[in-house]
């Protein structure tokens, strides 16, 4: 007989087992031979020593670092990391505690382990839940709670009730026959209670740790110049593909830099002199300086800079100093600061692989061109240039090479697609991306915001002099000229750019550098240049997480990943490979969802990417954690409820029905030109609700998306979904019930139902939404969708019937083409509706 099988005998026939988990320390020890200890001591599962676990051992003999227990003496072995007597240590032993509603004696492991007994003391078992919190099956698996109590009136808990720690350890519930056994409750214990006759341990299941919030690592001191208000808050995490992440600089101007040499001046004067300063390169009039003399903060503000060891201050100096350490704080931001962001908590995608062939300078075979897309931009060997077309391997460039790249040569595909600041797109030639397996930093160039910035024509005769920092104009004057600004000379043998020191009047200013071209009088250019502030909105469009050298991508990648993060247990790898498959959709995600915001919950973070992607997270028959992604796929062994596998039945339905579905996707933190936050939008109404149901309601949703036809995709999913009432049909049954999982799909046949819409029969194909069990019956929660499933055309295959000679299950399953003007299949009215191609 098998556990299907047992499932279906009666009540009293069912035996029930729990393992619960205790640890505590342990002491006393006798010297067992050599450097071996044991004691009598309960089934032990594992031995602590201090906070390193031993190894489990195959007999009393041991190595050091190593335990064993034997179940038939009941002896625990024991041999230090450094054979010292385990009494002198902290040691602590993790046991395995076994009960039943039956004395019963089974082995240890219900396989093959040594044989154990399991105590008669069971009184009642939690009952198991499974299910998702969201009708429309897109949500997270709710966590189980409950509570397991045991008789006490012997005082077999008297002893151990205290001395041994119960809570934070596991816990697990079994369904038990000879020919099989189910597991009902996974979980842990969190809180205990007590009297003389019993014994009762609260209990919840793994799930609960997804009310934690999830985890980033904080911004500190560590990572560079960095305010106040910035210290404490959470680095990014990037999902997927995003647009408009507003990154952090780690390279701030704050109170300003610690700069070279030491100062000193007189009192009364207004002349600072400098031993090993460099006051050219690093100061400009009105620069603030702050000096420490005597434990005393003085600040002086910058009139003129005559030399890299002289400078003037507009006051006079209020005191005599020498040999003194200083910071300077620019009065205009300079490009010595705000170079280095911050971009994520971690390495972004980048792809790297080889040349395998050219075909031309414009057009390369690459070994792999794996998460490469039209218009990123690739480093091939030394060089950068943009994809404008990509087919399989073959990449077309939108610009010729400067040479053909050797066979073997390295392609990287660039993280960082576009980086903009001061409402210009910079390019991809003036950053470079710092990307490591726990950070991405992005550097800006020294001469980003100057290339970026237009060039102005200098009115008048503009005199420049070699080997000179004066330059002078006549017929024209330097009004639109400020420090740290640029001019160049009319020279066209001599195009260098020159920084402006100081504009001294209207008519003469100094240079940061001699002028080094030929003497000329005429034309001049300028540049204003805008260089990067600490309070500067600076933004990128980047790709997200890699992990393992793979793109954390879809919504399956995401949740996974957040699930290790969580430290969740037995996830089942295979669902969510499937899952993948199913729905490839990129996610577009930011945790924080702000720059300043803080971390949310895994569960809500989770939801937020099962609404993106119409999928849930739920808790299979083996408490394993699967990921499901609704589509209209039905299986070829589908299974049957009939009316000889239920007790009763109670059908329920959600009323709200959609006429118009908004859809939100793309968010970004900050628009290049605007700086405000926003996303993209699509908007969908359904044909179905305006003339058949005249309905009116519309409804926004948020989808993580990082594409339009994809967003638009789910959209018209959700409109399907939400255009007919959603039936939720709970039938309550024997365990048999309890072998179905979650999101599994089945067919009903009941006793009486409605009529199904879009069908003149009754059956139907549910989704299983939720399972209740305690090891004696089972309910169970079908969510109908609206019949979407019966509405989504689906491709028959060759062996299906004709649509006029199909049964009814045969109606059921397959999916039959419908007539372009009716939407009918061979224009049977009875059938108006059903097969709908979605």
């Amino acid at each position: 007989m098998t556990f299907e099988a047992h499932a279906q005998n009666p009540v009293s026939e069912k035996i029930t087992l729990v393992w619960a988990h205790a640890s505590k320390r342990l002491i006393t020890w006798e010297l067992y031979a050599g450097a071996v200890y044991r004691r009598v001591e309960r089934f032990t599962i594992g031995v602590c020593q201090c906070t390193t676990d031993l190894t489990e051992g195959t007999g009393p003999i041991l190595n050091a670092g190593e335990w064993y227990y034997h179940a038939t003496e009941g002896y625990l072995y024991i041999r230090c990391t450094d054979g010292a007597d385990p009494s002198t240590k902290a040691i602590r032993g993790d046991f395995r505690l076994f009960f039943s509603n039956t004395s019963i004696d089974l082995p240890y492991d219900l396989a093959s382990g040594e044989i154990v007994h399991y105590e008669n003391r069971l009184m009642s078992a939690p009952q198991a839940k499974q299910s998702v919190d969201n009708t429309d099956l897109v949500g997270v698996a709710i966590e189980n709670s409950g509570r397991v109590s045991f008789h006490n009136a012997d005082g077999f808990f008297d002893s151990i009730f205290d001395l041994y720690t119960w809570e934070n350890k596991d816990v697990k519930v079994f369904s038990y026959s000879p020919n099989g056994h189910r597991i009902i409750f996974k979980g842990v214990i969190k809180d205990k209670s007590y009297t003389s006759t019993s014994v009762a341990f609260g209990l919840k299941d793994f799930l609960y740790q997804l009310r934690d919030s999830a985890v980033s690592e904080l911004y500190s001191d560590a990572d560079g110049r960095i305010s106040e208000d910035i210290i404490g808050q959470n680095k990014r995490i990037v999902y997927g593909k995003t647009k408009g992440l507003h990154i952090q600089s780690v390279d701030q101007i704050l109170e300003g830099k610690q700069e070279s040499g030491t100062i000193s001046g007189a009192k009364e004067g207004t002349t600072v002199t400098g031993v090993g300063t460099q006051f050219l390169a690093d100061l400009s009039p009105s620069d603030t300086i702050k000096a420490n003399v005597n434990g005393i903060s003085w600040e002086f503000c910058v009139s003129s800079v005559e030399s890299d060891t002289s400078l003037t201050v507009s006051e006079a100096l209020g005191l005599t100093f020498s040999s003194a350490d200083y910071i300077v704080k620019p009065e205009k931001p300079y490009r010595e600061y705000n170079r280095i962001y911050y971009i994520a908590n971690h390495k972004l995608r980048e792809p790297t692989t080889t040349v395998s062939s050219v075909e031309q300078l414009n057009r390369i075979v690459l070994t792999s061109a794996s998460d490469m897309f039209e218009d990123d931009y690739l480093l091939i060997g030394t060089e950068t240039a943009r994809i404008r077309l990509i087919s399989t391997n073959t990449v077309t460039l939108w610009q010729n090479l400067n040479s053909s790249p050797a066979i073997g040569t390295t392609v990287t595909r660039n993280p960082v697609e576009a980086l903009y600041f001061h409402r210009k797109k910079i390019p991809v030639t003036l950053y470079s991306i710092d990307n490591q397996n726990t950070y991405c930093k992005l550097t800006v160039s020294e001469d980003a915001e100057i290339s970026h910035t237009p060039t102005l024509v200098l009115g008048g005769s503009v005199t420049f002099t070699n080997l000179s920092r004066i330059v002078t104009v006549t017929s024209g004057n330097f009004e639109k000229i400020r420090s740290r600004d640029w001019i160049q000379s009319g020279d066209i043998n001599h195009q260098s750019w020159y920084e402006v020191l100081q504009v001294i009047n209207e008519s003469t200013l100094h240079l940061r550098t001699n002028y080094t071209g030929s003497t000329i009088a005429g034309t001049a250019k300028i540049k204003n240049v805008e260089y990067l502030d600490d309070s500067d909105i600076v933004t990128v469009d980047c790709y997200g997480k890699e992990k393992n050298l793979a793109w954390v991508k879809t919504g399956a990648d995401v949740v996974k990943d957040l699930l290790e993060m969580a430290g969740i247990p037995d996830i089942n790898s295979v669902s969510f490979s499937s899952a993948n498959v199913d729905c490839p959709y990129v996610i577009d995600l930011k945790l924080p969802l702000t720059k300043t915001g803080s971390m949310s919950k895994y569960r809500d973070i989770i939801s937020l990417v099962n609404q993106s992607v119409l999928a849930n997270l739920a808790v299979n028959q083996d408490f394993e954690l699967v990921y499901n992604t609704l589509n209209s796929s039905i299986p070829d062994d589908i299974a049957k409820i009939t009316q000889d596998d239920y007790l009763s039945y109670t059908i329920s339905s959600d009323t709200e029905i959609l006429k118009t579905i908004i859809a939100r996707f793309g968010f970004f933190d900050a628009d290049y030109l605007s700086h405000n936050s926003g996303s993209s939008a699509t908007q969908i109404t359904s044909e179905f609700v305006t003339n058949i149901v005249e309905g009116t309601a519309t409804k926004e949703y948020n989808l993580h998306l990082a594409n339009r036809t994809e967003a638009e995709e789910i959209t018209e999913r959700l409109l399907l979904f939400s255009s007919l009432t959603n039936s939720i049909i709970k039938i309550r049954g024997k365990l048999n019930f309890s072998i179905f999982d979650i999101n599994e799909k089945i067919v009903l046949d009941l006793r009486r139902i409605y009529t199904r819409f879009g069908a003149i029969f009754t059956k139907r194909i549910g989704v299983l939404s939720s399972i209740t069990k305690n090891g004696e019956d089972t309910t169970v929660e079908f969510t109908d969708l609206g019949n979407s499933l019966s509405r989504s055309a689906r491709i028959a295959p060759d062996t299906a019937p004709d649509f006029s000679t199909a049964n009814e299950e045969e109606k059921l399953y397959y999916g039959y083409i419908v007539d372009d003007e009716t939407e009918l299949p061979d224009n049977d009215e009875d059938n108006w509706g059903n097969y709908i191609i979605s």
